[in-house]
């Protein structure tokens, strides 16, 4: 069970919040950090989102995605921004070897594809395993 059941995810939230901003380092629960993150962006808690940016934007959810990989997978322009000016990389694999790029040209995002590219240099884009750039 993790800290978000659907049933507490209120409650859970505003644990964590509370943890989070005493100084808890939440990055040895990488999956309930994550969901954390999304909670606060989708409450528009921008305050403590922004701060959950600037100590784990790097942080990895069982399938290798960042929080890069889940913006430019749902177009979300404004998160992925905030992550690329704290040094987040859109070449980063997850582990079918797919970057922040392939997510977002599955998607056919040509803005955030350009966004990817102002913040990362292009010719740090891989082949995911199929091959495909």
């Amino acid at each position: 069970m993790t800290y978000f059941s659907e049933r507490r995810s209120e409650i859970n939230y505003e644990i964590l919040k509370l943890l989070f901003n005493h100084g808890a380092q939440l990055e040895q629960h990488p999956e309930e950090c994550i969901t954390f993150l999304k909670h606060a962006w989708f409450k528009k808690d921008f305050e403590t989102a922004s701060k959950w940016i600037s100590n784990y934007f790097y942080l990895k959810n069982q399938h290798g995605n960042t929080v890069l990989h889940w913006a430019a997978e749902y177009g979300d322009k404004k998160l992925a921004e905030m992550l690329l000016k704290q040094g987040a990389s859109a070449a980063i694999q997850d582990f079918s070897g797919k970057t922040a790029w392939h997510h977002a040209a599955i998607y056919k995002d040509l803005e955030m594809l350009k966004l990817l590219v102002q913040y990362n240099d292009a010719n740090n884009a891989r082949k995911d395993d199929e091959n495909i750039t």
